[in-house]
């Protein structure tokens, strides 16, 4: 028999029940069922296709940003270390010229005499200003005013002066030095002159913690190295060093030719595009006459010329670049006796080497670094698609009863104390469903 339902007796049974029932399951579970939890999200599925296709191409670009671009092409799981460097460099008597100099076939000396390559070709037109050439040797030609510096001299101009009056004389108002004769000249074939270099390194950080390790601290005796010019897909290699070479060798044309000018060339010709006719070189004087800087980049690695990972041994090369619009001379006081002297100053190819670069090694630190950050990237991506769910789309009503759940809990009236393990009657209601049904929680 089915007996009648009491509306006032029946749920105050079932509740009891209900509460006898969690109370048994209290005392059977342990201490550690009570310490030990685990606390997760609840995650509401919305099957509609555009916010799939949103969402998931955002996740694939994050994917392929962080992996593939971040990771493996920009090598995010390396750290590098700086390193320190130094050099000894000199200019050197030619290599490949014989020991005579037939100064009469040089265009910028006074004494060329244009002579034709065959008889089809016109001869070379002498250059603009020329000068009385002498030849010069290493010691002479060279001037080296720093570690990194060099001065390899194209002109000279002598001004040779006389003392008007003594050191000692109270009414000498006038100049003390007066100019008597002033002599220039070039200097023959300083193009071939040679540049010597011998460079090492050292990135102190890790040479210390790899136990002091050739491989973050070498010289160039075991190191490949070479010549480049220009950057990126329009590099090209001109000359390579081989490890157990000693010097690394290079001419002074070798170094001109890289940035593809001329000591004859005027000295601003190559900017005249972006000068006004009153900035150019009224006197058109060659780059011989005034002089030039270059900037030489020798630059290290372990890691750059590697498809992956890090090379066991570094490799350095060289770059040459040309100061736009910058000459260069110096001048010194050659003192023949008391009352003369000669004030020479000196113009040429002033060469300024710098070493820069940097080594890197493997790190776990940074790897995690840089896929942790792509979480972020995730959080933003949900916050984007949960905006556009919420507030753009035609059904973001719907969309904002599947997301949110809205519960309102009613306290049973009884006379009996709430107590923990006590219980409470829930009612659930959901908008999305048409439906409401009743929970039943532990209530505290």
């Amino acid at each position: 028999t089915v007996k009648p339902w009491n509306s006032k007796s029946q749920p105050k049974k079932i509740e009891r029940e209900l509460l006898q029932l969690y109370r048994l399951h209290r005392r059977k579970m342990g201490i550690t069922d009570y310490l030990l939890v685990y606390d997760t999200y609840k995650t509401v599925r919305i099957k509609n296709a555009n916010l799939g296709l949103m969402y998931w191409s955002m996740m694939l670009f994050i994917i392929i940003y962080v992996v593939i671009y971040n990771v493996f092409l920009n090598r995010g799981y390396l750290e590098t270390d700086s390193l320190t460097g130094a050099l000894s460099a000199h200019i050197h008597k030619p290599s490949l010229r014989n020991a005579s100099i037939d100064t009469s076939r040089l265009l910028y000396c006074e004494n060329y005499i244009p002579m034709a390559k065959s008889n089809t070709d016109k001869p070379t037109p002498p250059a603009r200003r020329q000068y009385p050439c002498q030849i010069w040797d290493d010691t002479e030609v060279s001037v080296r005013l720093s570690e990194h510096t060099l001065l390899a001299t194209t002109r000279i101009v002598d001004k040779h002066e006389t003392r008007m009056c003594e050191p000692t004389d109270p009414n000498c108002n006038g100049p003390i030095w007066a100019e008597t004769a002033q002599d220039s000249y070039f200097i023959a074939s300083i193009e071939d002159f040679d540049i010597k270099i011998a460079h090492s390194f050292e990135a102190s950080k890790f040479y210390e913690d790899s136990g002091y390790s050739p491989s973050f601290a070498e010289s160039n005796f075991h190191m490949e190295g070479r010549f480049v010019k220009g950057h990126g897909k329009q590099r090209e290699v001109l000359k390579v060093f081989p490890k157990q070479t000693g010097y690394d060798v290079m001419t002074i044309r070798e170094l001109l030719e890289s940035e593809s000018i001329s000591l004859d060339m005027d000295a601003y010709d190559e900017y005249h595009k972006n000068i006004t006719p009153k900035k150019l070189n009224s006197e058109g004087e060659s780059m011989r006459e005034t002089g030039i800087v270059l900037h030489v980049d020798l630059s290290y690695t372990n890691w750059k010329r590697t498809a992956f990972g890090v090379a066991k041994v570094p490799s350095y090369q060289y770059r040459v670049t040309k100061i736009p619009e910058a000459s260069f001379n110096e001048i010194e006081i050659i003192s023949i006796n008391g009352t003369h002297r000669t004030k020479r100053k000196r113009y040429g190819v002033y060469i300024e080497v710098s070493q820069s670069g940097d080594m890197a090694r493997f790190s776990m630190q940074v790897l995690l670094i840089n896929l942790l950050s792509g979480l972020g990237m995730v959080a933003l991506a949900n916050i984007i698609v949960d905006y556009v769910a919420l507030f753009v789309l035609p059904i973001k009503n719907d969309f904002l009863g599947a997301k949110f759940e809205q519960r309102h809990i009613h306290r049973m009236q009884s006379k009996m104390n709430l107590k923990e393990g006590d219980t409470q009657v829930i009612k659930d209601k959901n908008p999305v469903d048409s439906d409401s049904t009743e929970k039943t929680i532990a209530g505290r």
